[in-house]
């Protein structure tokens, strides 16, 4: 049973760190950006709406939400997003004085808070909750939500309340 948890988080995560990897090398882009493109890409990365038809309750199965929330802050977090973060404080594009806590609560509000597979929220709440966290991060500085965002987590939404 392990074994099938770890392989859905592997679906999940798959081509993650290839896609942040070379987003975070790019020298024409701020640090902002990097940001912003991240996650643009997390999110319309192919096969996405396929992980979200056919995967499971997240709040029904603790070992696979931990096992999300391990992969997301102790590999996600501090080896990209947070470099991301102190590279455009650096730049001047981001104004924070701690990258780390700005990149781990960042991805735990983006990959717990807003994911459907977790919070099962009708489309007037989700878009909600994006609308607060455009807000919260735009009000640190970092503008990194794009609307064209919300319409994907929308799409991803709808599949996973089909499959349920």
């Amino acid at each position: 049973k392990e074994e099938i948890l770890i392989a859905v988080v592997d679906q999940m995560c798959a081509g993650i760190e290839e896609m942040m990897a070379e987003i975070c090398e790019n020298p024409n882009l701020t640090g902002k950006e990097k940001l912003r493109q991240m996650f643009w890409a997390s999110i319309n990365r192919p096969g996405q709406e396929k992980i979200f038809r056919t995967a499971p309750n997240f709040m029904d199965n603790s070992r696979l939400f931990i096992l999300m929330i391990q992969d997301v802050m102790q590999e996600i977090a501090p080896k990209f997003i947070q470099p991301v973060i102190e590279a455009g404080v650096q730049d001047g594009s981001i104004q924070t004085k701690y990258p780390q806590q700005f990149a781990e609560v960042s991805m735990l509000l983006t990959n717990i808070w807003l994911n459907p597979l977790i919070f099962q929220d009708n489309a007037e709440n989700l878009t909600n909750k994006f609308y607060f966290l455009k807000h919260m991060f735009q009000s640190l500085g970092v503008d990194m939500l794009e609307d064209e965002m919300l319409d994907k987590l929308l799409e991803f939404c709808t599949a996973y309340q089909k499959n349920q």
